[in-house]
């Protein structure tokens, strides 16, 4: 027998899809901005999947909607997905807690998730998740842990105190692989531990609208950001998801290139059948990388480029 859905689970796609429209995004684009594919919004929206939770949190912060919400409504959809016995209606704690922080009664509650209206902070309380963020960017200013800025083993100690907290609040922290600049990261799942000369541990509540699928990061220099310094200059972080997006490549998009055994930074323009890589400043020649419409981006693509931390995070 089947588990009987959470309370959340009648009314938080149709929430989605309300707000999505009200503020002018389309599907795919909402997709691109969480990191997943348009048939994962559309199934979500359709309540067919209820996402997981650093997903909602990030369709939260798109949205400008309440993130407590949306994490209530995934933990008790996963409670209920594990229970063997069908749900009686009880077992929703996550929403209770919510809703008894903010409404008088059910009705109320019920109208406001439905109609996908501004739900106000808990009532006479303090915001948690804002005190938490507010802590965290006192004690560092950029949302990364460097391990060349700490003296040896204390990054190992901080990376298991964090994803720690991190799993009690049912949130994921991301490990990424840092690389000396124009390093090609190649194309097996794990990006070889030879290549690696730094980790950089990322937690996304800080980066919620990256796509941060399978990331490398580098610090930018020279040769690597020359086509595009309006984005990218010498000594910043770039952050580059290697899980390209749904119709990539896209004009207009900063991704990093393979060249001659490296990867730079450029953006690419359409040419006929083509991709061509835009020139930077003060050039004039186009590079083509034999990139065609409609065909596989990768291997010439090693990824694109999802955050740029100015300044090195420094």
């Amino acid at each position: 027998m089947k588990p009987k859905k959470t309370t959340l689970a009648e009314s938080m796609p149709a929430r989605v899809r309300t707000r999505r429209e009200a503020k002018g995004i389309s599907g795919a684009d909402l997709s691109r901005r969480i990191g997943v594919s348009p048939a994962y919004v559309s199934q979500i929206e359709k309540g067919i999947r209820v996402p997981d939770i650093p997903v909602a949190v990030r369709i939260a912060h798109t949205l400008e909607d309440d993130e407590a919400l949306y994490v209530a409504w995934c933990r008790d959809h996963k409670a209920n997905s594990r229970s063997k016995s069908p749900s009686t209606g009880d077992d929703d704690a996550w929403t209770r807690r919510y809703r008894g922080d903010r409404f008088e009664d059910d009705v109320l509650f019920s109208r406001a998730v439905r109609s996908g209206e501004d739900i106000s902070s808990a009532r006479g309380k303090s915001v948690e998740v804002q005190a938490m963020r507010d802590e965290i960017v006192s004690a560092r200013l950029a949302p990364l842990f460097n391990s060349a800025e700490e003296p040896a083993g204390s990054v190992e100690r901080l990376v298991d105190s964090l994803s720690l907290s991190a799993r009690r609040e049912g949130r994921s922290l991301v490990t990424a692989p840092v690389l000396e600049p124009g390093m090609d990261p190649g194309e097996r799942d794990e990006v070889p531990r030879q290549l690696w000369v730094d980790t950089m541990v990322i937690d996304p509540r800080f980066l919620p609208d990256a796509r941060l699928g399978r990331p490398f990061v580098f610090r930018a220099d020279e040769d690597v950001s020359q086509r595009v310094r309006d984005r990218v200059a010498p000594g910043d972080l770039v952050i580059v998801s290697r899980d390209l997006d749904e119709g990539s490549p896209a004009p207009g998009r900063v991704y990093a290139m393979r060249s001659g055994g490296r990867v730079f930074l450029g953006r690419l323009t359409s040419y006929g059948e083509k991709f061509l890589v835009q020139p930077g400043p003060g050039e004039s020649e186009m590079v083509d990388l034999g990139l065609g419409v409609g065909k596989p981006a990768k291997p010439a693509l090693a990824g694109e480029v999802v955050a740029v931390i100015k300044g090195g995070g420094s």
